[in-house]
């Protein structure tokens, strides 16, 4: 999971890099208000057009919902898998 979020922040940070370098050359304009708007739609699931830590509470329940589904000791994968994360 670490390498997972590391890779993926490192992509999305060149992704940004790579925008803004385009745009400042002047190959693409990027409309960051319509990107901004998008990025609330997604991931605002409270809906009070804001992300905040509630939001975050919301995503962690829904992948504990994944990560849990059918299993017969859901406090025991929790532990473990804490602690893998940690560990890893």
């Amino acid at each position: 999971m670490k390498k997972i979020g590391k890779a993926a922040a490192f992509f999305i940070g060149l992704a940004f890099v790579a925008s803004q370098t385009l745009g400042h050359l002047g190959y693409v304009e990027i409309n960051w208000r319509k990107v901004e708007r998008e990025v609330m739609r997604l991931f605002d699931l409270d809906g009070d057009e804001k992300l905040t830590t509630k939001d975050l509470a919301l995503y962690w329940e829904k992948v504990k919902g994944v990560l849990m589904h059918k299993l017969p000791s859901t406090t025991a994968f929790a532990a473990m898998f804490a602690l893998g994360v940690q560990k890893g």
